[in-house]
């Protein structure tokens, strides 16, 4: 701790292990009101503490190259914070530990005034790649919910919400989407340019599931690429999925895998109704292109075809 000392009417402190160039004493003003100063470069050798207030607030170095804050309670940062390295909450082997209602990290803003255009962003995170990347992958955000089932604490999992990212759009109060709003828990979108090529057995998409589950895993329940459900007493969505004019071929691809969806016939006679078709959705069957037709009425129970 800084060892107060009186040298005529100046407060002065001296460091364990630390000096000031050009002497040993430090101003730090005539009483408690004062504003103190430094008068040179303040070297503290090896890994004493600068203590604030109490033992529960000090910065020191653990070791060469690093530089350590401890606060007992609270550390608070204002103003900007740029940082030209990584930030580590926890690291993958040692992972810290979280708490129900204490977020690791948390990041709340309010836009309390009209911008008048433009975009207002709570969190940014920018992967710019500047060089040729024949297989690795980057990706701008990584966000993982592990179910370590080694723990035995971790074998059983009840009617909680487990995901890796978890978005919402919430509405309180008195709210008008006017024309042109456009309101979603997540919204992915795809961007390019003329110079932008996709080759044969690339893939572009504004969103990609892709299920990595063991071929022997145990499904007794529902598992599904797209999941769509809604609350209890919550309004029903109007469409279940809505395409706008935004397709040039099919409005569905699926693979012919010859088992839930296949592009053989597998009956001696086709029976079509006529007089009932209205339409038709096109879609895509392996490399082959069928369509669905579409009926003015439900088939009844026992109802054979004509």
């Amino acid at each position: 701790m800084p060892n107060p000392g009186v040298y005529g009417k100046r407060r002065w402190m001296r460091l364990s292990g630390a000096m000031v160039a050009g002497g040993t004493l430090a101003d730090i003003g005539n009483d408690s009101s004062d504003t103190g100063t430094i008068y040179a470069a303040l070297t503290i050798s090896a890994d004493q503490e600068l203590y604030f207030r109490d033992s529960g607030l000090y910065i020191y170095s653990s070791a060469n190259g690093q530089l350590d804050i401890v606060a007992d309670t609270t550390l608070a940062l204002s103003g900007a914070i740029t940082a030209d390295s990584t930030i580590n909450a926890g690291t993958f082997a040692a992972p810290t530990t979280i708490i129900k209602d204490v977020p690791l990290v948390m990041i709340s803003g309010e836009v309390l005034a009209d911008q008048s255009g433009g975009e207002v962003k709570g969190l940014w995170v920018r992967t710019k790649v500047s060089k040729e990347q024949p297989t690795t992958a980057c990706i701008g955000i990584e966000a993982q919910c592990r179910v370590n089932g080694a723990a035995s604490a971790a074998a059983t999992l009840g009617a909680g919400h487990f995901a890796g990212i978890w978005a919402y759009f919430e509405q309180s109060g008195t709210t008008a989407l006017n024309t042109g709003a456009l309101a979603a828990a997540c919204s992915c979108t795809v961007e390019g340019a003329t110079t932008l090529t996709i080759d044969s057995g690339a893939i572009l998409a504004g969103l990609v599931v892709d299920s990595s589950v063991h071929g022997s895993a145990t499904n007794n329940g529902t598992f599904d690429g797209i999941y769509v459900k809604k609350a209890s007493g919550a309004l029903d969505f109007v469409s279940g999925l809505e395409f706008t004019d935004c397709v040039s071929s099919e409005i569905l691809k699926v693979a012919d895998d010859g088992t839930v969806c296949h592009d053989t016939d597998t009956h001696s006679t086709n029976y079509t109704d006529l007089a009932n078709f209205v339409g038709y959705i096109t879609v895509k069957v392996g490399a082959a292109t069928r369509y669905l037709w579409l009926s003015d009425n439900k088939p009844s129970a026992g109802e054979s075809p004509s």
